[in-house]
């Protein structure tokens, strides 16, 4: 519970100050370990968004596609969906992907696995992966999901996946990492750079 409350209490004070403008489309997020996900209490969470002013829709909430093999994290991550929360399916790839998950699990988002981008890179069946990657793409599109991919390394990345038909992506092409005061100034410096 300690890192759902250290990402509301972030996001919180990003809301609140005055030297930064938030897209509306800004949500904080938070990646769950499955010990995480399988110690959450709903009522816990409930006090956390009133506490903090923020709306379920205002927080990603990203499960591993491995957690949905136990029938209790798959009943919590419904739970977090039935109240509001964006989920994201992470980590999704051809090696262990089941294409029943996304007919039954309530998400609102297919992360695909950087592996499967870097086997489109990097397969001598170039156009077999790429089919593959597309497919996950279209079949995504198809249960009104929304496709982000992740581990975009370069340029070409972003092009490839772009003509694949997604326009969501992360990976350090964009940034790595960073810590509260870098994610600030960051905010910071591309508000000045709009206004210019």
């Amino acid at each position: 519970l300690f890192i759902f409350h250290k990402a509301l209490q972030f996001y919180s004070k990003l809301k609140d100050r005055k030297d930064i403008k938030l897209s509306k489309r800004f949500k904080a997020g938070v990646n769950l370990s499955l010990y995480t996900l399988m110690r959450l209490e709903i009522e816990d969470i409930i006090h956390l968004l009133k506490t903090y002013d923020v709306s379920a829709r205002d927080v990603i909430i990203e499960v591993k596609e491995s957690y949905i093999n136990d029938k209790n994290a798959y009943l919590k991550i419904h739970n977090l969906y039935e109240l509001g929360f964006v989920v994201v399916l992470d980590n999704y790839s051809n090696s262990s992907s089941s294409l029943s998950y996304l007919v039954d699990l309530k998400v609102d988002i297919l992360k695909l696995s950087d592996s499967l981008l870097k086997e489109v890179n990097e397969s001598e069946e170039y156009t077999h992966m790429r089919s593959v990657y597309k497919f996950f793409v279209d079949i995504s599109e198809k249960f009104d999901l929304s496709v982000v991919s992740s581990g975009v390394e370069s340029k070409r990345d972003l092009d490839l996946i772009k003509e694949l038909g997604v326009n969501i992506a992360t990976g350090h092409y964009f940034s790595r990492a960073v810590v509260e005061e870098d994610f600030v100034e960051y905010l910071k410096d591309n508000l000045k750079r709009k206004k210019r």
